[in-house]
């Protein structure tokens, strides 16, 4: 091994120092063909396997850790042979899981021109998510991301193991949508059994070989409920391995053929698919990757589960690939077309948008319809549809959506709609839609519709930065259980969770932990110094406060605030009880 200490950090940091490593919870090395599977009961044997020749530069680890007992009965199940060295398990026997892992590759060597270009361009799309990750590794060939739970989470029933795939499959969707608006591509790792490269080992791929590292390490930390709530409204996961042939809608027949008069109007009436149904397209590859995009164009034209299936197994043959006979990977393939389509919007409406933002002036009348249509393209309903759009003067100005009941939908500024990906995740974050995607040519119009409804309303105290602020603030507070921090064992406990808490007149709170809500919430990226700024502005102060951790003494630095300062249309927030501050 390269470097043993990095590896051993790496894990430490994975599952809570060793703790969650045990017999019935290990980590599973997988080495291609070269070695047989290791099940290691420790974080000490997995990096003594690692360090063996024959897992040298070619090994990689599952990031959930695995139960062997669970392992053998659903090898058994499948009427696979039962040897843990031939297997590196499965999502039904997951023992626990420590977070989301995305894998997102580069284009090397000019080759993978679907990949994003360059380790800067993954960093960006990372970068663009609703939610930062806890640890960022490069490769070699990419990057490694990861968001990391407090605590691995035990799997001991179907609802979290359901839970925990819905989050890893959501988190891939959100980057693959934001990947999409380049015209990348990034694979799908979501499979609770998927296994990635570990830091302070080498990638023998290349010449001379690369190390594996860690270069960000955010120290951020979830629990699944805070994961859950950036993801898209409709990210079901692909159908589980477990699930069988009587659990689809579809057949699979090897000697199938696709409607023949629907393939021959589609390759007539669509270039696109010509190409793709004679594997002329110079940006895939595999047959794995026709298959995908035949699955994608198959829905997008209204075909059946069972027409699609039967192009993808009726094309492999017709190309000489490597037939296909598992339900559970069609299963896949549709799933992922399906969550391609978009979860929301109308072609109709989204015409009459691109009308309107092509016109040179809009009258208030078209104004209001183009706000109609708007709402008909998110799909919002009753007292959250949008009743205006605003802008708020500035430097720079910033822009809202205005909801019938009040509520302001924050986008920030120009740059949130003008930006396809950008305003996505802004109404994701605030009404949980996600809207479809849409080519950046239409959207550019689209963008100049929305700009062209707004209202601009003057700026006021509660416009300002400072204002948007205490917004912000208040906003957090109430999502929140604020704790009475007048006791100096109840201020650690709160500390220690992250809770804001008061003190005499006065509320509490950490950066971090405010800043992990405003990406996930409003879809702020403001940095730490930009965030403090704001706070500085909003009229709060920063100072180290005592408080007792395990008996002990401490101090930490806090943002507090008057109680007075926060309030919702002249409404106090409802505070914990008071008792004076033990100074």
């Amino acid at each position: 091994m390269h470097d043993r200490n990095a590896a051993k950090e790496f894990f430490e940091t994975l599952y809570s120092d060793g703790d969650a490593v045990h017999d019935k919870a290990q980590i599973v090395i997988w080495a291609h063909a070269d070695a047989p599977n290791r099940w290691c009961s420790s974080i000490e044997e997995a990096l003594d396997v690692l360090s063996m020749k024959a897992y040298q530069g070619k090994s990689y680890f599952g990031l959930a850790l695995q139960n062997p007992d669970r392992a053998i009965e659903q090898a058994k199940l499948k009427g696979e042979k039962p040897d843990l060295k031939a297997r590196r398990g499965y999502a039904q026997s997951v023992a626990a899981w420590p977070g989301v892992g995305l894998d997102i590759d580069i284009r090397v060597d000019g080759k993978n021109k679907r990949y994003p270009p360059t380790i800067k361009d993954a960093l960006w799309l990372v970068n663009q998510l609703p939610i930062k990750p806890s640890l960022i590794v490069e490769t070699g060939g990419g990057l490694h991301a990861y968001w990391l739970m407090e605590e691995a989470v035990p799997i001991d029933n179907t609802a979290t193991l359901e839970q925990v795939r819905r989050a890893a499959y959501g988190i891939y969707l959100l980057a693959l949508n934001v990947a999409r608006d380049r015209d990348w591509a990034i694979d799908n790792t979501s499979d609770l059994a998927r296994v990635l490269r570990v830091p302070g080992t080498l990638n023998e791929k290349y010449t001379p070989p690369v190390e594996v590292k860690v270069i960000e390490d955010t120290g951020a930390r979830y629990d699944i409920d805070a994961i859950e709530i950036v993801l898209p409204a409709n990210c079901a996961p692909p159908a589980n391995e477990s699930a069988s042939h009587a659990d689809h809608e579809f057949v699979v027949d090897e000697d199938a053929a696709p409607p023949m008069r629907k393939l021959e109007l589609a390759i007539e009436m669509d270039a696109r698919f010509a190409l793709t149904w004679t594997m002329r397209r110079k940006d895939l590859d595999s047959h794995s990757e026709y298959d995908l995009s035949l699955a994608n164009q198959c829905i997008a034209l209204g075909w059946s589960d069972q027409e699609t299936v039967d192009a993808m197994i009726y094309h492999r043959a017709k190309h000489n690939g490597t037939p296909k006979l598992r339900p559970q990977y069609y299963a896949s393939r549709l799933a992922l077309a399906r969550s391609a389509q978009g979860a929301v919007g109308n072609e109709e409406v989204l015409e009459r948008l691109v009308e309107r933002g092509s016109s040179q002036v809009q009258a208030s009348a078209e104004r209001e319809m183009t706000i109609d249509d708007i709402n008909q393209f998110i799909e919002l309903n009753g007292d959250e549809k949008i009743e205006s759009v605003i802008r708020y003067a500035g430097d720079p100005p910033t822009y809202k959506l205005k909801t019938h009941r009040g509520q302001l939908l924050n986008l920030g500024p120009v740059r949130s709609i003008i930006a396809p990906h950008l305003f996505r995740e802004a109404i994701a974050a605030s009404t949980g839609m996600l809207i479809k995607r849409v080519k950046d040519k239409e959207w550019a119009k689209v963008a100049q519709a929305i700009l062209r409804c707004t209202t601009n309303q003057d700026i006021g105290p509660d416009a300002t930065p400072g204002g948007e602020m205490r917004d912000a603030l208040v906003d957090y507070l109430e999502d929140l259980t604020i704790k009475d921090g007048n006791d100096l064992d109840d201020r650690g406990a709160a500390l220690r969770k992250g809770s804001p808490f008061t003190v005499g007149l006065r509320v509490h709170v950490t950066v971090r932990k405010l800043r992990d809500w405003l990406r996930m919430h409003n879809a702020d990226r403001r940095s730490k110094n930009e965030l403090c700024q704001s706070l500085k502005e909003a009229g709060a102060e920063t100072g180290v406060i005592r408080y007792r951790n395990g008996g002990k003494a401490a101090t930490k630095r806090t943002w507090s605030i008057e109680i007075d300062m926060l309030e919702r249309d002249g409404t106090a927030i409802k505070w914990p009880d008071h008792k004076e501050t033990p100074f």
